[in-house]
């Protein structure tokens, strides 16, 4: 049946792509909706509340609210809100009731910034999309707002420009990654340029204009590298800084005996993730195993850049028939999956994906053992 999960649970919504990355930004994020989608947003789908805090609210939509489209109402609370922050700018996030409704997300915008005297931005999500959609809204308004207040340092004529990095969310990352971590790699690849991960410092905005390359480590962050080469005629490039710890010796544990499979056919490796980072992960393994086929596979967007030949999911059962129609010697995927690969005879190799499972526990990946998915075939397959 389509649409229906025997062994994933949902993944994470548009509404929670676009919280993670405002996170770190010292905004405050509204979101409207009468409490549950908050609830989940800050609960399930972002890992740094354990150590971090970030002002994010619930417009507490109540039924006449949504019905009579109560949005000076929502920007009294705002205002009650604000005088406790000395908030960087406001952000504004949809749900399935402004969806329905039709809120004027623009006019929010305008009204917020003419009241508050900050800058403000919307994302129209609706809980129905996943994830990277509201990643990539999100990564939109933080170059609208880098536009709003541009003052071109001149940095890019001179061959100093920084080098601006979008998709850096615990929604977007390998497993054990941080943002931290993928600025330390790149700083290695470029040493002469600042490294601004987009989403980590609110200062970091101002020099947006003045990038002289854009580097996108997931698909979440096409759109915005899109609008900054419209913008200002930066280049782009996708593209993921994998770390040692995904690429050591034992390439996520599988021993070289195994590399070719028992199939005799070479080995075949599927690897399942985000798109960039799946194609990077890809390319490393190919590097070390000269024999070896590669194929990548994503549950979510491929916008413009995605790597050749990547697979879209429409959902499990899109999973289930890839297995069924190939044979795959090593599948790289969230632990959540592995069921599904019951009988295939494939060494399985746990690679968590947050925004599909909400595991990030880089103890399963490389460290973990790899192995072989056996037992009955999965439920309605084969």
């Amino acid at each position: 049946m389509k649409g229906l999960m025997k062994y994933l649970s949902p993944f994470a919504p548009d509404i929670s792509g676009a919280v993670s990355v405002f996170f770190r930004l010292g905004g405050v994020s509204v979101i409207l909706d009468a409490g549950g989608c908050t609830g989940n947003s800050c609960g399930f789908d972002e890992p740094r509340w354990f150590t971090e805090k970030s002002a994010v609210f619930s417009a507490g939509l109540r039924d006449l609210d949504a019905i009579l489209g109560r949005d000076r109402a929502m920007l009294d609370k705002t205002a009650e809100v604000l005088e406790q922050f000395d908030a960087n700018f406001l952000a504004i996030i949809g749900s399935p009731v402004p969806a329905v409704i039709g809120t004027d997300f623009r006019g929010l915008v305008r009204e917020a910034e003419r009241r508050f005297r900050i800058p403000a931005a919307a994302v129209e999500t609706n809980g129905m999309d996943l994830y990277d959609r509201g990643a990539s809204g999100a990564y939109l308004e933080l170059v609208r707002i880098a536009a709003a207040g541009e003052k071109r340092s001149g940095n890019a004529a001179d061959g100093a420009g920084p080098v601006a990095v979008f998709g850096c969310t615990p929604l977007d990352l390998a497993p054990g990654d941080d943002s931290e971590a993928v600025r330390e790699r790149l700083q290695r690849k470029y040493p002469d340029r600042e490294i601004l991960i987009v989403g980590d410092r609110f200062e970091d905005l101002k020099k947006l204009p003045s990038a002289e390359l854009t580097v996108v480590t997931a698909p979440s962050g096409a759109a915005a590298a899109r609008e900054m080469e419209r913008r200002w005629n930066i280049p782009w490039r996708a593209g993921y800084p994998v770390g040692e710890a995904l690429i050591g010796d034992r390439n996520g544990g599988a021993s070289r005996e195994n590399q070719r499979g028992e199939t005799g056919r070479g080995g075949s490796v599927l690897i399942v993730h985000q798109a960039v980072f799946a194609d990077a992960l890809g390319r490393v393994i190919r590097e070390r195993e000269r024999e070896v086929s590669i194929r990548t596979a994503t549950f979510f967007d491929l916008p413009g850049g995605r790597p050749d030949g990547c697979i879209l999911l429409r959902g499990e059962d899109d999973f289930i028939r890839l297995i069924d129609e190939n044979s795959f010697d090593r599948i790289y995927a969230d632990p959540l999956l592995e069921r599904a690969c019951a009988g295939c005879g494939a060494e399985f190799i746990p690679l968590p994906h947050f925004a599909v499972s909400g595991s990030a526990a880089p103890q399963n990946f490389p460290e973990a053992r790899p192995r072989r998915v056996s037992g009955s075939t999965a439920a309605g397959s084969r």
